[in-house]
Formats: C-alpha cells, sequence, structure tokens
C-alpha cells in the first residue's frame, strides 16, 4: 500500500483477449494489497474506499481497482453499498460465532483425515511450521508468527487431500484472521499458550487417532475463539470444549 504499483502499459485494441487478461492480473495484484492493508490495520471497518485517490495511490486505473473492489467484496472483506460506494465490511458478533464454528468443524474433519492417513511428508512440513512458530514467538515478532499461525492451519487442510474442505476453510479465513489478530491477547500476552496448542495439534495429528484429532482440533478452536468473543461456546459444543479445556487457546 505505500508504494505505486507497476505501470503494466497500453495494450492496443487488438489484443483485447490480452487485455482482459492483463486487467485481471493486476486487479489480483491490487485485491492484495488492500487486503493486506485491511489486514495491517492500515485500512479498518467502515473505512470507504475512494476511487480517485486510492487508484492513484495504487498507479493503476479506476476500472482495475474496481474489479479488485468487486473481489473483495466476493471474499466478504469489502461492501458495496448503493450509492456511498465500497467500505470494509463491519462484522457482527453473530457472524464471527458462526464463522467460528464452521472454522472449527473444517479444520476438524481436515484434522481426522491427516491422522487417518499419516502422511509421513505432510505431518514433516506441520511440524516444520509449528517449530518455526515457536522459534518467532521468543523473538517477540507477533507479526511473523501470526502469519505461520495461518500457515500452520491451512498446512492441516491442504494434507487432508480435500480441495472441497481447503476452499471452504479460504472462504472464512481472512474475515476470522482479522477479528482474532485484533482482539485475541494470547499472541501478545501469552504466547507459549498459543505454541502450546500447536504442538498439541501437532502430537495429536502424529500419534492420535482419527477421532480424537478432530476432537482435539474442533476443542480447542472453539475455546479460544468464543473466549476471545466474550461468549459462551454453544451448548452443543460445551462438553467436547470442557473436555480439552486444559490445552489454552488457539
Amino acid at each position: 500500500m505505500n508504494s505505486k504499483l507497476p505501470d503494466r502499459g497500453s495494450p492496443s485494441p487488438a489484443d483485447s483477449g490480452l487485455v482482459t487478461l492483463k486487467r485481471r492480473s493486476l486487479s489480483t495484484v491490487v485485491a492484495d494489497a488492500l487486503a493486506k492493508a485491511i489486514r495491517d490495520g492500515e485500512l479498518v471497518p467502515g473505512d470507504r474506499i475512494l476511487e480517485v485517490p486510492m487508484s492513484e495511490r495504487l498507479g493503476v486505473s479506476r476500472a482495475t481497482l474496481r474489479e479488485a473492489i468487486k473481489t473483495l467484496a466476493a471474499d466478504g472483506l469489502l461492501e458495496i453499498r448503493e450509492d456511498r460506494g465500497a467500505h470494509v465490511r463491519r462484522l457482527d458478533v453473530d457472524e464471527i460465532a458462526d464463522m467460528i464454528v464452521m472454522r472449527a468443524t473444517v479444520e476438524g474433519m481436515a484434522a481426522r483425515l491427516v491422522a487417518g492417513s499419516r502422511d509421513p511428508k505432510a505431518l514433516a512440513r506441520i511440524a516444520r511450521v509449528a517449530l518455526q512458530m515457536e522459534s518467532e514467538s521468543r523473538k517477540g515478532k507477533s507479526v511473523r508468527w501470526r502469519e505461520l499461525d495461518t500457515i500452520f492451519h491451512e498446512t492441516i487442510v491442504t494434507a487432508s487431500g480435500n480441495p472441497m474442505l481447503l476452499k471452504a476453510w479460504s472462504n472464512i479465513n481472512m474475515l476470522l484472521r482479522l477479528f482474532m489478530q485484533r482482539i485475541n491477547p494470547a499472541y501478545d500476552s501469552s504466547p507459549q499458550q498459543v505454541v502450546s496448542n500447536h504442538d498439541r495439534f501437532v502430537q495429536v495429528l502424529t500419534t492420535g487417532s482419527p477421532g480424537e484429532a478432530e476432537r482435539v482440533v474442533r476443542s480447542i478452536i472453539v475455546s479460544t475463539g468464543f473466549k476471545a468473543l466474550g461468549r459462551p461456546a454453544p451448548a452443543g459444543l460445551g462438553q467436547l470444549e470442557q473436555e480439552f479445556t486444559g490445552e489454552g487457546s488457539r
């Protein structure tokens, strides 16, 4: 967001297919830049994306910016209001609670599949990211190890080998990640607790039964999310939460 995006030039009308391809490619770069600005808190919920200054700031056309805005609106990061333009979306508490449950369900099933397959390479990748997180936590670099946290969970879902689970996880991850980064104090106040939970994930994926892996992953995500939200976990998940309260958050 701080630097101007490269100028891709203006292809001739005869290259209309290529023009579309280039514009779409550039719009993806713009969408990524806007998403990062939202993630980093440079753009906050309720902020309006003003087309003229934003397109000038990024060094792209308004058409390209509009395509990026449509992409982020489809992802749920922005909302387009009639006659009022695009704004960074505000999430209400009920939406966040629903996403926590959805994410826990998706990752729990992914964990079951990973524990069932016991693929040594996949387990090694998961363990490697956990070790990187532990290293970064000792350095006090919360931004980097928050990024590694996302990579860790994505690696688990990817290792399930189920592309539909990965798609569902990706659809809710960005919004929920923004929420968790802003209100979950564990990253800064209790880093060892977070590291301990990820170690527990690695342990249960490596040595636990598929059913145990699903229960542990799901319960930790639920208990962490609802604790950060300041709400009790849904009644149907209460037993799981109580069973693993000793595991801490996230």
